[in-house]
C-alpha cells in the first residue's frame, strides 16, 4: 500500500473502494441481529465505532446495541458522494484510512408498536463524514467514525463514558436481550403469517364468490334463453293456429 492522498468521486472510486462502501451501508441499513451479524463479519473482533453520540468498542457489542437503537430508532441509507482514501507514510504497512463524505438518511418511522416515529418525517438528512480504518494485512475494518454537519455533536469524553456504560449494560443484558428479541421476531412472524393468512382466505372467498356470480349470471342467461325460445315457439304456433283458423273461414 503507498502512502499518499487521493480524492475522488463515489463513480471513478476503485471496486474496493465501492465493496467497503457496500459494507458500511449493509452496517447502516442492517436492523436484526442476524443481518447485523452479516453486516460486521469484515469488521475487526475490537473494532471501535465513534458516533457523534457514543463511543463502542468490540464486534459483539456494537452488535447488540445497534439493533437495540435501530429498534427504536429506525435505519440509515448512506448516499456516498467523494471519497477521500489516505495513507499515512508511517501506517503505510498497517492501513489506511477511507472518508466518505455525503449524506446519511435517517428513516425513522417504525411499525405499529412505536407510534410517535410516525409524527417524524419519513426521512432525515443528515449531513455526515464517515470514516474507516482499514488494516492493510487483511482488509479488516478496525474503526468507523461519523461527524455530522447539520447536528449538535456530543464532547469526546462523554462519549466514552456512554460507550463503557452501554457496553457493560450489553454484556450482563445480552442474553434477555437474545430471548428477547427472538420473541419479537416469533411475534412478527406470527402475526405475518396470520396476515398473509387471512389475505389468503379473502382472496380465495372472493374467488368462490366471483364463481358463484358467475355461474348465477350463467344459468339465468340459460333460462332466460329458454324462456325466450319457448315464448317465441309459443307465439308461432299461436301464429300458424290464427293463420290457419282465418284461411279456413275465409275459403267458407
Amino acid at each position: 500500500m503507498v502512502h499518499g492522498v487521493k480524492l475522488e468521486t463515489i463513480d471513478s472510486a476503485s471496486g474496493e473502494v465501492k465493496a467497503l462502501i457496500r459494507q458500511l451501508n449493509r452496517l447502516a441499513n442492517a436492523s436484526t441481529l442476524e443481518e447485523h451479524t452479516a453486516a460486521l463479519a469484515g469488521f475487526d473482533e475490537d473494532v471501535t465505532l465513534d458516533t457523534p453520540f457514543i463511543q463502542i468498542q468490540g464486534r459483539e457489542r456494537i452488535r447488540i446495541l445497534a439493533t437495540l437503537t435501530k429498534f427504536f430508532l429506525g435505519h440509515f441509507e448512506i448516499e456516498p458522494r467523494l471519497v477521500k482514501i489516505s495513507v499515512p507514510e508511517a501506517a503505510a504497512t498497517k492501513g489506511g484510512v477511507l472518508e466518505v463524505d455525503g449524506i446519511v438518511h435517517w428513516l425513522p418511522h417504525r411499525p405499529w408498536y412505536f407510534l410517535p416515529s410516525l409524527f417524524l418525517p419519513r426521512d432525515i438528512p443528515i449531513f455526515a463524514d464517515v470514516s474507516m480504518g482499514v488494516k492493510a494485512h487483511n482488509d479488516k475494518v478496525f474503526f468507523v467514525s461519523g461527524k455530522n454537519h447539520n447536528l449538535p455533536h456530543v464532547p469526546r469524553i462523554l462519549r466514552i463514558l456512554a460507550g463503557y456504560v452501554a457496553g457493560a449494560t450489553v454484556s450482563i443484558a445480552e442474553p434477555a436481550f437474545n430471548t428477547f428479541m427472538d420473541w419479537y421476531h416469533a411475534g412478527v412472524d406470527n402475526v405475518t403469517e396470520a396476515k398473509n393468512t387471512s389475505i389468503r382466505a379473502t382472496e380465495y372467498l372472493s374467488s368462490q364468490a366471483a364463481r358463484a356470480t358467475d355461474m348465477v349470471q350463467s344459468t339465468a342467461a340459460s333460462l332466460t334463453e329458454k324462456v325466450q325460445d319457448n315464448v317465441s315457439s309459443t307465439v308461432s304456433k299461436v301464429a300458424d293456429i290464427t293463420s290457419d283458423t282465418v284461411t279456413k273461414a275465409a275459403d267458407m
